[in-house]
C-alpha cells in the first residue's frame, strides 16, 4: 500500500525552484520558418538591409552583418547590389528573472518560513538554497525578403542569453556561432552535421 504524497512548505518551494530553473541557460535555442512556394533553387545574391531594431552598439551590428555575409559565402550566395533577396536582420533584448536552486540540504527543525535565501520545514530534507536574478537575453532575428515581390521568403531566429561584460573575442564568437546556427536550416532542405 502506497503513502499519500504530503507537501510541505519545503517541497513545494523545491518544486517552484526546480520548474523555474533555467535548462541549458547559456544554449540558443533556434528556429526557422520559409515560405513553402519559394523556389529557393534561384536565390543566388542579396544585398543586407538592416532595420531599424538594431543593437545599439554599432560594433555588434557590424559583427552581425560581417557574420551574416561569411555564412552566406559559404552557401554559395553573393553580395550584389541587384539582388534576389534582401537579408534584414533585427535584434531585440529583454531582461527574464531566472531562479537556480543548488539543490536539496539537511535542515534543522526551526519550522517553517523563509530564512537567509532557504525555506525551512520541520525536520529532514529541504528545498536548499535558491538564487534569483536577472538574466538578459537576447534575440537575432535574420528575414529573407525577395527583392522583387517584398515578400518574404525565409526567417531564421535565434535566442540566448547574453553578458554585458563579454570581451571583443567573446561577441565575435558568439556572434559568428549564432548566425551560423540560424542559417543552419537555409536553404531549407540544407542539414549541416
Amino acid at each position: 500500500m502506497t503513502q499519500p504524497l504530503r507537501l510541505t512548505h519545503a517541497t513545494l518551494a523545491f518544486a517552484l525552484a526546480g520548474a523555474l530553473l533555467p535548462s541549458g541557460l547559456a544554449a540558443q535555442k533556434v528556429s526557422y520558418d520559409f515560405n513553402r512556394a519559394a523556389n529557393f533553387a534561384g536565390v543566388h545574391t542579396y544585398a543586407i538591409r538592416p532595420s531599424d531594431k538594431m543593437s545599439e552598439n554599432q560594433l555588434v551590428n557590424e559583427r552581425i552583418t560581417r557574420a551574416i555575409a561569411g555564412t552566406l559565402a559559404g552557401r554559395g550566395m553573393s553580395a550584389s547590389s541587384e539582388p534576389d533577396v534582401y537579408v534584414v536582420p533585427s535584434i531585440t533584448t529583454e531582461t527574464r528573472r531566472e531562479v537556480t536552486s543548488f539543490g536539496p540540504g539537511w535542515y534543522e527543525p526551526f519550522g517553517y518560513g523563509y530564512y537567509s535565501s532557504r525555506w525551512y520545514g520541520p525536520w529532514g530534507w529541504g528545498a536548499g538554497s535558491y538564487e534569483v536574478r536577472d538574466v538578459q537575453y537576447a534575440t537575432l532575428t535574420i528575414e529573407m525578403i525577395d527583392a522583387r515581390t517584398g515578400s518574404l521568403l525565409w526567417r531564421g531566429q535565434g535566442v540566448r542569453s547574453v553578458d554585458p561584460q563579454w570581451k571583443p573575442e567573446t561577441v565575435d564568437r558568439k556572434v559568428w556561432k549564432a548566425v551560423t546556427k540560424i542559417f543552419k536550416n537555409f536553404p531549407p532542405g540544407r542539414h549541416d552535421d
